[in-house]
């Protein structure tokens, strides 16, 4: 009687919604199956290692199973995730200010990608003003360095997960 193979050991990979390049996913054994679905149906190739040939623009699971002497492996699941682009706002009703009035606080809201409710990523917010920049959701700049029309305060939102950092569009006030 032949023994069960060991069911691969694979790993997940991270990309960005829009990055061209493909990560490519990994069990370290040549001879393992992969496939496209569950019931382990639509073959896809044999081999160590695979790099899905299209670009995947949401999160992908890849099933691979190990066949030894006849004997079948439990299924094993490597998948490919895809962090959409974040998106957020700057609260900035109040930006609108008067010589000598103290600044305002500005609020990052509206976080798509929200970090404070999805486990899954990191989340972190930056504010760049007169070469300075400054991690948090809201931001306060000096007030007395503010100049009309001479400098214009940034933002850009970015999460991270499973070590892949993908990051917004800039925002200006």
């Amino acid at each position: 009687m032949n023994e069960k193979p060991t069911t691969p050991i694979t790993t997940s990979k991270t990309k960005c919604a829009g990055d061209e390049v493909i990560p490519t996913l990994t069990t370290g054994f040549e001879s393992d199956l992969w496939y496209a679905d569950k019931l382990v149906t639509i073959f896809i190739q044999k081999g160590s290692e695979y790099t899905p040939e299209n670009v995947p623009q949401q999160d992908m699971n890849f099933y691979i199973i190990r066949e030894q002497n006849g004997c079948v492996s439990d299924t094993a699941i490597a998948s490919l995730h895809v962090i959409q682009q974040p998106t957020f706002e700057i609260d900035s009703v109040s930006v609108v200010q008067c010589r000598l009035d103290d600044a305002v606080q500005l609020n990052a809201i509206n976080l798509d990608i929200d970090y404070h409710i999805d486990n899954t990523i990191e989340g972190k917010v930056y504010w760049y003003f007169n070469k300075n920049t400054t991690e948090g959701d809201s931001f306060t700049p000096n007030a007395t360095e503010l100049q009309v029309g001479k400098n214009m305060i940034y933002a850009q939102y970015f999460v991270t997960r499973e070590g892949t950092t993908c990051a917004s569009k800039q925002q200006a006030v």
